[in-house]
């Protein structure tokens, strides 16, 4: 089947009532076999967005309820929240998640220079919250500026919410063994460490690496390597160090201990990386003077898990970052591709 033809299938099913309580408003995105429509829970009068699968490809519906199992233990305010999912009686298996206004990181990278303090105000909700998918042995694997959406909420226009776990795995092989065929290349080209480049095992510390590339992008204004196709790019992540932020953007004058965090995010090696987001997030969240600057402290306790030291919240709570006061969440609505209107 065609894109156009799979549009044309998915637009009809606008009006549709699947589960007995989601209406489905509107198509407002596709990507791949799946759709994501603005719906309406009627039985509880609320918006969600509902991510929708023909259900005649059975690896195709074995991931998609990996995706559903995974994201289900996820309970960060920073991850986006799953309220349901299902098959439906004509063939097709569901999502049921939150539905966002706001925009990509992708579009506001695009929009100009990200001040430094917003930028570590991104990363350090982007550390909590893949930090706690790493405590539940969940490796994201696509982390990238698409898959962060951003939303405004009670005067914090950067809230962030973590996207799209579809082509995530789960470290614990006996709750959900591979669907992957070994040494197959899995992410996107432009994000991926090198161990997911050469078809090695990966852990935490990929994810590390992907978000050392988002966190670069959001301080030089471009991603560490680019290149004309996939093959070169990918090569340039395997074997070179990315340039440093004097050569690519020296009017941004990006403090030299987060430069050298970054760069260590970047390692080639997954040992040579930070172990933890936690840690992560406490070195770039550590103050310094500004007449004196100090290089990343190479002494951290050995972690390999993400043991991070956000509270324990509800659902609906929001930690309390950078001095804020803990807040609610309101019910957000979702504007993306796999979660997020186009």
């Amino acid at each position: 089947m065609t894109p156009e033809e799979r549009h044309r299938l998915f637009k009809q099913l606008e009006g549709y009532a699947i589960a007995g309580r989601f209406v489905l408003e509107e198509l407002i995105g596709m990507g791949g076999m799946a759709a994501v429509f603005r719906a309406r829970q009627s039985n509880v009068n609320r918006q969600v967005a509902i991510k929708l699968i023909p259900a005649d490809d059975p690896l195709l519906v074995a991931r998609f309820e990996r995706e559903a199992g995974m994201v289900s233990q996820l309970s960060h305010p920073n991850n986006v929240t799953m309220f349901d999912f299902g098959h439906t009686e004509d063939g097709y298996v569901f999502l049921a998640m939150e539905l966002l206004n706001g925009e990509t990181l992708e579009q506001r990278i695009l929009r100009g220079p990200i001040p430094l303090e917003t930028t570590l105000h991104i990363a350090e909700q982007l550390c909590h919250a893949l930090g706690e998918a790493h405590e539940r042995g969940v490796v994201h694997r696509d982390v990238k500026p698409e898959n962060i959406f951003l939303v405004a909420f009670q005067g914090d226009d950067a809230f962030v919410k973590v996207l799209d776990f579809g082509i995530a795995k789960s470290l614990d092989s006996r709750s959900y063994p591979s669907l992957t065929g070994e040494g197959r290349i899995i992410g996107t080209p432009r994000y991926m460490s090198p161990e997911q480049i050469l078809g090695d095992d990966i852990d935490q510390r990929s994810d590390i690496y992907s978000l050392g590339c988002v966190l670069y992008q959001m301080l030089a204004g471009q991603p560490p390597f680019d290149a004309e196709n996939s093959a070169t790019l990918m090569l340039k992540h395997a074997q070179d160090m990315p340039p440093e932020f004097s050569d690519v953007a020296p009017s941004r004058q990006v403090p030299k201990h987060i430069e050298g965090i970054v760069r260590r995010m970047l390692a080639k090696t997954p040992g040579d990386r930070p172990a933890s987001l936690e840690f992560v997030r406490q070195e770039l969240m550590t103050e310094v003077s500004p007449d004196t600057d100090r290089a990343t402290s190479d002494v951290e306790t050995p972690n390999p898990r993400y043991h991070g030291d956000h509270r324990a919240v509800g659902r609906d709570d929001v930690p309390s970052d950078r001095g804020r006061r803990p807040t609610r969440v309101a019910s957000f609505d979702l504007d993306a591709a796999s979660t997020r209107r186009g």
